[in-house]
Parts: structure tokens; sequence; C-alpha cells
């Protein structure tokens, strides 16, 4: 099962228009594929588990999602989650892969509001 995420802005009840690429790399091209893209993909449960490991991020996640545990689409704006995506530690992620990862949500969360205000959103799918 795979998970994708992207981060932009709502178009409609289950669809989002992805922020415009970034000019530089803002994850480790070793950890992505799409590394100025906010656009993610996991291809197994990995992607999972980061959203459901740290306890703080997990609140989050079943906060924004309707159907956490599957790839149905889910859309969630994101103004009103920002102030607590951004007090996530990295150091409260464990592996290099993980931190890659919230580093990503961070930036792309922080830079749909500031292109979209009210109408930034995650899809997950």
């Amino acid at each position: 099962m795979t998970l994708d995420v992207r981060i932009g802005k709502k178009t409609g009840d289950s669809s989002v228009e992805q922020c415009p690429d970034a000019k530089k790399n803002i994850c480790d091209p070793t950890h992505t594929n799409w590394p100025t893209e906010s656009y993610r993909s996991g291809n197994n449960f990995s992607f999972w588990k980061f959203f459901t490991k740290n306890k703080d991020l997990k609140a989050i996640y079943l906060e924004m999602r309707k159907h956490p545990d599957t790839n149905d689409l889910d859309l969630a704006l994101i103004k009103p989650f920002l102030k607590r995506i951004n007090k996530l530690k990295e150091t409260d992620f464990v592996n290099e892969i993980n931190k890659d990862r919230l580093k990503w949500l961070k930036y792309w969360s922080n830079k749909s509001v500031e292109l979209y205000g009210d109408e930034a959103a995650i899809l997950f799918s």
C-alpha cells in the first residue's frame, strides 16, 4: 500500500493543486524522488509510521484524516494545524529519513499557508 501526500491549494472537496516547485532541494534526494516538490509518496508502511509513531504528529494526523489507516482521499486545511506542526521537534524523530520527512512537512505546510492562506491544504491518498 502506498501513502501519497500533496500540499498546496484546495481546489475542491477532494483535490489540491500542488505548490510550485522550489528552486532548491527541500529534502535530501537520497530519501525522496521529489526533493523540490510538495508531493511525497511512500510505498510501504514506513511513511504511515512517520505520521503515527510520534505522539504529537499522530494526534495532528488523526485529526486531519477521516480514514487514517487507508489510502482513501482525505483533505484537510493546514492553517488550523500549522502552529502544532511547527512545534514538532526534529530530535523526536529517530532516523534521518523521518527527520527529512518532518523538514519536508514543515517547509511545505508553511509555504502553502504563505501562498494560499485559508485555502492551504494537505491531501492524503
